[in-house]
């Protein structure tokens, strides 16, 4: 179970990044089992539910879910299962789950607010193994927002610092620049990334990207870019050694490498100062 909850909970921090999965409408029909299959009688499922067993299955493992999620993330978390009975809970077989939390920190990425539904009307997990696997395919959708304070903690956090330190030692033209203060606004429902540069010989100035995102080949990318600075010396056809620089989640790429999922993005929008992101991931069976 451990693999899989963390699965659910990583897509979530890898929404900015340019992730090389791709992905179409067809997944649906590969990643869900045809129909239930291995559940008990109807007999059998009223007899459990009268004498109260369904909801203490329910119960039992809507906490176990829990408690793997509180492993790597911290929040106001709940959790929602659908059972067909108790024995068949207890034999992996489920109806669905959902997952809704608030004010999440996961892998101490920041998420204001992050669901999760089932698309499937049939889950089917070996429990027996460790850690437990998948018997068929899994597909969630999800939503998830992103405030502007949520990414601006993200830039304060030392990974974040480290990067920048490396694309000054990878990059000859920045390496004898200093970049300070890195911060995101999303003003306007657009996209606002501003950067104190000190460089020799010209000085101190502010370097900004102000764009819309969209979603193309199945990435989070930007659009209609603006690329501005208060420095009249510098040459802005440089800005490309700064594009990846205000992506305050790049890291988590190296996260999601870990584990066997498949994403969709289906729509990315920057509405009230927040970012939103609708999408499916898309779990193999084991």
């Amino acid at each position: 179970m451990k693999k899989i909850i963390k699965c659910l909970f990583v897509f979530a921090v890898v929404l900015f990044i340019n992730s090389a999965f791709a992905s179409d409408s067809d997944l649906y029909k590969l990643y869900c089992p045809a129909q239930p299959y291995d559940i008990s009688n109807g007999f059998s499922k009223g007899v459990q539910s009268v004498t109260g067993l369904n909801l203490i299955a329910r119960k039992i493992a809507e906490g176990e879910i829990k408690k793997e999620i509180s492993k790597f993330a911290t929040g106001k978390i709940k959790v929602k299962v659908k059972t067909f009975s108790a024995t068949d809970t207890k034999n992996g077989r489920f109806r669905s789950f959902n997952i809704k939390g608030e004010n999440l920190k996961i892998y101490s990425i920041p998420i204001s607010e992050f669901t999760a539904q089932t698309a499937c009307n049939f889950i089917y997990l070996d429990l027996e193994k460790n850690p437990v696997e998948l018997k068929e395919p899994m597909t969630i959708d999800f939503s998830a927002k992103f405030t502007e304070n949520d990414l601006n903690n993200i830039l304060k956090t030392p990974t974040y610092h480290k990067y920048l330190i490396k694309i000054k030692h990878n990059s000859s033209e920045l390496k004898f620049v200093e970049l300070k203060k890195p911060r995101i606004s999303l003003k306007n429902n657009k996209f606002n990334f501003a950067l104190d540069v000190n460089a020799p010989l010209i000085g101190t100035f502010i370097f900004k990207i102000q764009s819309d995102l969209r979603i193309k080949d199945n990435k989070i990318n930007i659009a209609n870019m603006f690329v501005g600075s208060n420095s009249k010396t510098i040459d802005l056809s440089s800005a490309k050694y700064f594009m990846n620089v205000f992506n305050p989640l790049w890291f988590a790429q190296l996260i999601l490498q870990q584990h066997n999922c498949k994403l969709l993005l289906k729509n990315v929008k920057i509405e009230n100062g927040n970012i939103i992101i609708l999408g499916s991931v898309f779990l193999k069976k084991s």
